[in-house]
């Protein structure tokens, strides 16, 4: 929306502290030894935090979609009476930004919208910024995701030499660089070339990685075929019904209602459900849709590659590796989708 800026790294710490004053900051920080995560960044911060490489362990919607939130009371329970203050999150990736997608769908952009995610969506100003590693367990270029954001941002940081070229994707980022301009200079030609430079590098590396795991055929296709494949029987054997990978997924969001006693009456609370679980489906009676592990995993990438694209043309999936890396039992999305393209070719070729 205007010419490429400037944030030097002195000044990074100075427009978090700023927002802080403005509303709740989230940030994706990296810290010795550990994994990058989210950290709630407050006006005193010393700008002792790295900015995360990578995406953080926390799927994004965790902030706008709570894994317990009190939706209601009734007969004297206590009422949600959430703070509606302004809320940032700095440092989202590519990955995460595509989850969005899926969610304002889901939550928003159907028959029935969901209110508190509505609202808190509202509230969110989104600051990006692009990866400058890989993970392990990263495939977003198998999901046609760039590591790097191209849209659905307020403003974007690519961090170079000294600091951070900025675009701003939205009148919420303008307005930002308009209200703390002291922090802001034009971006000089040279740093726009490392910006780009930087993109290219981070693209091929994670080319590199994910060659071995290519899969040259339509996922909504080889899993539709594969409906009856033994690889669901297989991989299942190996689950713990733990619901790891559906909590750690940026884009699942099955949910259960609950009343439980609160304060002199009840409250509702919505609480996030997994498809991995025993009772995912289970009805009065004790019947049960999907009564096998093996129907429960299937079921996870129907939704995420035959019902979506069917949707709104996009996978369920952002090729974050999230689940590949939180999974006990060692299952991998991407091995699974290589032998269920395997066992299409196969097929073809009888």
């Amino acid at each position: 929306m205007m010419d490429k800026l400037f944030l030097k790294d002195n000044d990074y710490a100075g427009l978090l502290k700023e927002l802080a004053r403005e509303g709740i900051v989230y940030a994706s920080v990296e810290e010795e030894g550990e994994k990058p995560h989210i950290r709630l960044i407050t006006d005193d911060y010393d700008g002792q935090l790295k900015p995360a490489s990578i995406r953080a362990v926390e799927p994004l919607k965790a902030l706008l979609f709570p894994a317990l939130e009190n939706v209601g009371a009734y007969m004297g329970g206590a009422d949600p009476g959430e703070a509606k203050q302004r809320a940032f999150i700095i440092g989202a990736k590519s990955c995460d930004l595509r989850s969005l997608e899926i969610l304002d769908r889901v939550f928003a952009g159907g028959d029935f919208e969901d209110p508190f995610y509505i609202e808190k969506r509202d509230r969110l100003t989104i600051i990006s910024s692009d990866c400058t590693a890989c993970a392990d367990e990263c495939f977003c270029g198998l999901m046609d995701i760039r590591p790097y954001p191209t849209g659905e941002y307020d403003m974007n940081l690519s961090k170079v030499d000294g600091g951070f070229v900025v675009d701003t994707g939205s009148e919420r980022g303008a307005e930002i660089v308009s209200k703390h301009k002291e922090f802001f200079s034009g971006a000089a030609d040279g740093q726009v070339e490392e910006r780009e430079r930087n993109r290219e590098a981070i693209s091929l590396a994670l080319e590199e990685q994910a060659e071995g795991l290519r899969i040259d055929a339509d996922l909504r296709k080889i899993t539709s075929e594969g409906f009856e494949d033994d690889v669901w029987e297989e991989e299942a054997g190996r689950c713990v019904e733990c619901g790891a990978c559906n909590f750690i997924c940026p884009t699942c969001h099955c949910f259960i209602l609950s009343d439980h006693a609160g304060g002199k009456g009840y409250e509702r609370m919505k609480r996030w459900d997994a498809c991995q679980y025993a009772g995912f489906t289970r009805v009065a009676g004790g019947a049960s849709v999907l009564q096998r592990r093996s129907e429960r995993l299937r079921n996870r990438y129907d939704k995420k590659f035959i019902f979506f694209p069917a949707l709104m043309d996009r996978y369920a999936c952002t090729g974050c590796g999230r689940c590949v890396s939180a999974c006990p039992g060692k299952i991998d999305i991407r091995e699974i989708l290589k032998v269920l393209s395997s066992q299409a070719l196969a097929r073809r070729q009888r």
